[in-house]
């Protein structure tokens, strides 16, 4: 697939199985929760691990040769990911909700 001022996306680029993992680790978080409620139990604290996955680590190891913690778009985009932490726990607004989606929109993880 190419990528807007980079080189080309390759499905093996998805090789280094976090995406799969985190996936899993997902919807096994989602069951555990639900068979929590069921049987009336405390659920388990939930897991948030996934939203890294669409880091695309394999990716930019490949096209730049560095290691992820090297490799600044990856530190930027680690960076958004917790002040979205940081949004997500304080009292916002729709509005504010609606400004966020607005520049999620606008993003490009390849950029």
């Amino acid at each position: 697939m190419e990528v807007a001022g980079g080189k080309p996306f390759h499905l093996f680029d998805l090789n280094g199985m976090m995406t799969l993992l985190e996936i899993n680790c997902y919807l096994d978080n989602h069951l555990r929760y639900l068979a929590a409620k069921e049987r009336g139990e405390q659920p388990p604290r939930a897991d948030g691990n996934m939203v890294s996955a669409a880091l695309m680590l394999d990716y930019y190891v490949r096209t730049t040769g560095q290691k992820p913690e090297d490799c600044q778009p990856i530190q930027s985009e680690l960076k958004r990911i917790d002040r979205d932490y940081d949004f997500v726990r304080c009292k916002f607004t729709w509005e504010d909700a609606k400004l966020k989606l607005a520049m999620y929109k606008r993003i490009n993880l390849f950029a």
